[in-house]
């Protein structure tokens, strides 16, 4: 084996505890304005409607606009995220450590992620990733939405970095 392909939501990105951090400060924004107080069933509908990252959160706030009475438009929400999220990204555990070891023994690294361009990027440099890895293409970019049926065979038939010898770590996986 001479490279290793990462997923980053959910194997080297603690996505869930990332987006529940992000709500949490959210929630709290909100509940600080002038306006009657919003649940903390926000917070669970939130996570149910975006469906661990595969619905894109202007449909999100959309929903939940209506059905909390909210303040804020989905697009003042949608600007929130954007522009918030980051503050509150964290590593899984152990990540950087596992990546520092598998480079310095000589590994070729590359990371494949599902999601906007400009987020995912964010991500990767907001947990200090980037340097650890060789190739990493976001779906946005290569043109394709589905990591497994798609992305994937995408990567392999394209990257002269992952035609040969090739283990893949991917640990969420959505059959379409």
């Amino acid at each position: 084996m001479k490279a290793i392909l990462f997923d980053l939501d959910r194997t080297l990105h603690d996505r869930d505890s990332s987006v529940l951090a992000f709500l949490k400060a959210q929630h709290q924004n909100l509940n600080s304005m002038d306006t009657l107080p919003i649940p903390p069933s926000f917070i669970d509908r939130f996570i149910e409607l975006e469906c661990k990252g595969y619905v894109w959160k202007d449909k999100v706030y959309a929903a939940l606009t209506k059905e909390f009475n909210l303040p804020l438009s989905p697009e003042e929400l949608l600007h929130d995220y954007r522009t918030g999220f980051h503050q509150h990204c964290l590593e899984m555990e152990g990540a950087s450590d596992i990546l520092g070891v598998l480079k310095s023994s000589g590994y070729k690294l590359g990371m494949i992620t599902n999601g906007q361009t400009d987020v995912q990027n964010k991500t990767i440099d907001v947990l200090g990733l980037r340097d650890y890895f060789d190739c990493i293409i976001i779906s946005e970019e290569a043109g394709v939405k589905n990591q497994i049926s798609g992305f994937s065979k995408w990567l392999l038939k394209r990257s002269a970095f992952c035609r040969k010898n090739v283990s893949m770590l991917v640990t969420t996986m959505k059959m379409m």
